[in-house]
C-alpha cells in the first residue's frame, strides 16, 4: 500500500504545485534531485502542455479552485488498484469527480503526448457538448529516478472527469 501512497502523494503535488512561483535556491534543487533519483516510488511529476488544458478546464467551466480542491482533500487520492491487462494503476479524487489513470507503457504515452493531445484538444475546443471523455491534465516525469528505471513506478498519468459521477 506504501507503494500507490507515494504514487498518489507524487500526483497529488503535480497537480497543486505553480511551478512558475517556485524559486528555490540551487542546493535545494540539488537535494531534491537526489531525493528524486533514489525513490522507488515517488516521482517528480509536472503537468504537460499545462497551457493547452487550462485553455479546455475554462472552455468546460471548471472552477480551478474546485478542480484543486478536489485533489487537495486531505484524504488525498484513493487507489482503485490495478485494473486491466494495461497494468495501469487509477485512483479517484477524494470527492469522486476525477479520475487517475497511469500510462505506463511508453508507445502509450508517447502516441498521446505526440499525436493525440493537439487532435483532441482542437476537436474539444470546437465541439464543447462532444461525449468523449474530458481528460483535464496529462502528467509526466520530469526528474530521472530509479524507480520509473525499473519500472516500480508510472511516469505518465492522464486525469479526466469520472463519468460515474453525475
Amino acid at each position: 500500500m506504501a507503494r500507490q501512497q507515494k504514487i498518489a502523494r507524487s500526483i497529488v503535488y503535480a497537480i497543486l504545485e505553480n511551478n512558475e512561483a517556485k524559486v528555490r535556491s540551487l542546493f535545494a534543487r540539488i537535494l531534491t534531485a537526489i531525493a528524486y533519483f533514489f525513490a522507488l516510488y515517488q516521482l517528480s511529476l509536472t503537468k504537460h502542455r499545462n497551457d493547452l488544458f487550462e485553455k479546455l478546464r475554462e472552455q468546460w467551466q471548471v472552477d480551478e479552485e474546485y478542480y484543486k480542491d478536489s485533489f487537495g482533500q486531505t484524504n488525498g487520492l484513493k487507489g482503485k488498484g490495478d485494473m486491466g491487462f494495461s497494468g495501469s494503476t487509477f485512483y479517484t479524487t477524494g470527492d469522486g469527480a476525477y479520475l487517475v489513470k497511469s500510462v505506463p507503457r511508453g508507445f502509450e504515452h508517447s502516441f498521446f503526448r505526440d499525436e493525440f493531445l493537439e487532435p483532441y484538444y482542437n476537436h474539444m475546443m470546437e465541439h464543447t457538448k462532444s461525449l468523449l471523455i474530458r481528460i483535464t491534465d496529462f502528467l509526466e516525469w520530469s526528474r530521472f529516478g530509479i524507480g520509473a528505471l525499473l519500472g516500480t513506478a508510472p511516469t505518465h498519468h492522464i486525469i479526466m472527469e469520472n463519468l460515474l459521477i453525475g
